[in-house]
């Protein structure tokens, strides 16, 4: 292999590994959702998942130059077209197309958890507005928040 296709292989199998370590913190995180009061877990994958992206993204910047200094596009089809020619990347290239699909899919799974868990609390707190008597619950965000209809005061100085 030339220096240029070493590189394209080296850059594919470190973004294989951070496509698998990404997987392994959602897994972490599909199980904390599973589980009551797991809020540390969950604030720990949030974490994680932010320092995998950013992996993600050196990783795939790696991939796409690689793919450019040997004549390829930088995306899918230029990988695709690469395989062709060398076949060498093939297996690589596959595991990694198949990784990041299970990715996207628990990704995508833990995502509609997190919105179910989110419209019930909402529920919750609407719930509970009209019991508190006007006066101010916890929004989303964790800040007070004014209930629907109540008049934030202005104070001056």
């Amino acid at each position: 292999m030339t220096a240029s296709l070493d590189s394209l292989q080296i850059a594919l199998d470190n973004e294989l590994a951070a496509v698998q370590h990404f997987i392994d913190v959602l897994q972490t995180e599909a199980a904390a959702l599973e589980q009551p009061d797991s809020f540390d877990e969950l604030n720990a994958s949030t974490s994680q998942k932010n320092a995998c992206i950013e992996q993600l993204l050196a990783a795939g910047n790696d991939r796409e130059q690689s793919l450019i200094r040997l004549g390829f596009t930088p995306d899918r089809a230029g990988l695709e077209e690469a395989v062709k020619i060398h076949p060498k990347l093939q297996e690589t290239s596959e595991k990694l197309f198949k990784l990041g699909e299970s990715a996207r899919s628990l990704n995508a799974a833990n995502g509609a958890a997190i919105d179910t868990y989110l419209k019930h609390t909402q529920q919750a707190l609407q719930t509970l507005q009209p019991l508190v008597g006007g006066t101010s619950l916890y929004d989303a965000s964790g800040r007070p928040g004014a209930v629907k209809g109540q008049r934030k005061t202005i104070t001056a100085g």
